[in-house]
């Protein structure tokens, strides 16, 4: 969910060429400085035997790198429980809005293709209460970001991972009550998302994986470290969706099965982060005043915004600007696409949730494949430059959008998700590139930074998507895709665009930057004696 770029006009930025940019002997140099900032168990992921050498010799642990993804299982199965409720959560929604406004039975709002007029009527009602729905749990998450994601930064995920995941929760079990009441009002159902969005919730989770491995990931393994993120998240969310269709084919369409399966895994989620991510040693030298103080300062939002847009070598600061409004449009895409998939393809196709759950799942899957393998096959073999990478990506995004839109056959629909294939690959190289334009010590400053101006993207990609649907449901419902489609046009331009400016070596600027630092705390060191 990040992005940044640089170009090198006398040779390529691929995977190994830029890491060895950003050595990790100096970066596990300066972790005597951070320590006290850090989860005890957050450390290194890489050995190295020597500094000077090629990237290519440089030894990697991979069993203490797999040791190290416990945040990335716990992301996969928190997606999981947060997508098999998404589908079952709108159908829900368009159950209740037919018995509630139209007093037909359960069997014929299945299927409301024998009257057009209410079908519509129906979708939109739904429509409107999944957007308040989506607001209530992305708007207060984002804005708690702001506050939440420097003060885990210092002083470590654990609980504001365990609090989003008790939200998580307390949702599931009031949507509960509501299933088991028909006459409980569809507002009813939309204000148990209020633990979800008021304790994190998505943003919160997603914010503390991405912090945490661009901390603790070396430079070798930067790229490999955001793929397991994003298969960690994309995998999560589309088995989630195939896990909540079988879950409510096997219940006989019973809604409840559901989010007592989503809770049970949230449950042992909760128990898993209570057991591998321990407190950090800065929480426990710290008061409880200091850390209510510290939860309310905004200093360190200040820093991050500092970081990204101080005066940077050549047009480094230009690129990471544009790169993470182009992080933003993708993300725009992507909510568009997910907040109307199943209203769109109910509208156009008839389709059940079960049906939709299996088709985008499996489709997820392909697209999860297409992107391993273009990131393995482009990055790491052909060394392919991230910033085309991401460049393959946008336009994969672009293509599947806009045949998305105009699909009147089931056949187009799914073409469309064989287009978008390797629309994964834009994220990663985006995100994989901003890493390495960026010094270690200002990494956490700036990706925090990038998530809390991210994390309030969703609400805009909700309302817009939600609101043209519904205007455009009874002629053409396609159309919000068809705008998505059109807006991937900024991103493109400007990938192609940082992929022309010269490159600018920020190596130099950070070595004079750590010594001067250094030099600073030994200064201080008498006085602290």
């Amino acid at each position: 969910m990040h992005a940044a770029s640089s170009l090198d006009l006398d040779g390529f930025e691929g995977v190994h060429s830029s890491s060895s940019r950003t050595p990790l002997l100096r970066t596990r140099t300066q972790s005597d400085q951070t320590s006290c900032f850090m989860d005890t168990a957050e450390q290194p992921d890489i050995a190295m035997a020597d500094k000077k050498a090629p990237p290519a010799l440089r030894r990697v642990d991979w069993l203490h790198f797999v040791r190290t993804l416990h945040l990335e299982l716990f992301l996969f199965v928190y997606a999981v429980s947060y997508s098999m409720r998404l589908v079952m959560t709108q159908d829900l929604l368009l159950t209740k809005a037919c018995w509630q406004r139209h007093a037909i039975n359960a069997s014929a709002c299945r299927n409301l293709s024998w009257n057009v007029t209410i079908k519509d009527d129906v979708t939109r009602y739904a429509n409107l209460h999944n957007l308040a729905l989506f607001l209530i749990q992305f708007v207060p998450a984002g804005l708690l970001s702001i506050f939440v994601s420097p003060w885990s930064d210092r002083y470590g995920h654990k609980i504001p991972l365990l609090v989003a995941t008790s939200g998580g929760i307390l949702q599931d079990l009031t949507t509960l009550f509501t299933v088991m009441s028909a006459s409980v009002p569809l507002y009813a159902t939309v204000l148990c998302a209020i633990p979800n969005g008021f304790s994190g919730g998505l943003v919160s989770v997603c914010a503390s994986v991405y912090s945490n491995g661009t901390r603790t990931a070396s430079a070798e393994l930067k790229t490999v470290r955001f793929a397991c993120i994003m298969t960690a998240l994309t995998l999560g969310f589309q088995l989630g969706l195939f896990v909540g269709g079988q879950v409510f084919r096997a219940a006989g369409g019973n809604y409840t099965a559901i989010y007592v399966t989503s809770a049970v895994l949230l449950a042992v989620m909760f128990v898993w982060i209570g057991w591998t991510v321990p407190f950090s040693s800065q929480l426990h030298r710290t008061s409880r005043r200091e850390l209510v103080r510290d939860l309310m300062r905004l200093d360190n939002l200040r820093e991050g915004g500092r970081a990204v847009f101080r005066q940077r070598p050549g047009y480094n600061r230009a690129k990471l600007l544009l790169l993470m409004i182009c992080i933003w449009f993708i993300l725009f895409n992507s909510e568009t696409a997910r907040n109307i998939n199943y209203f769109y393809t109910e509208t156009r196709f008839d389709w059940s949730p079960v049906k939709f759950s299996n088709v985008t799942a499996f489709f997820g899957l392909v697209q999860l494949l297409a992107t391993a393998v273009c990131v393995v096959v482009l990055s790491r073999l052909l060394q392919v430059r991230d910033l085309v990478l991401a460049c393959l990506g946008v336009v994969a995004f672009a293509l599947q959008n806009a045949l998305k839109g105009i699909s009147t056959h089931e056949w187009m629909y799914y073409l469309s998700y064989v287009l978008g294939a390797p629309g994964g690959a834009a994220g990663i190289g985006i995100s994989s590139y901003a890493s390495k334009l960026i010094s270690p010590h200002e990494a956490t400053k700036v990706f925090s930074f990038w998530t809390t101006c991210e994390s309030l993207v969703p609400a805009f990609g909700d309302i817009f998507s939600s609101l043209v649907f519904n205007a455009a449901l009874s002629y053409q419902p396609g159309l919000p895709f068809l705008i998505g489609a059109a807006l991937q046009l900024f991103p493109l331009a400007a990938l192609i665009l940082c992929l022309r400016m010269p490159h600018a070596d920020p190596e130099e600027e950070d070595e004079a930057m750590i010594e001067t630092e250094q030099d600073g705390s030994i200064n201080q060191l008498p006085h602290s004696l």
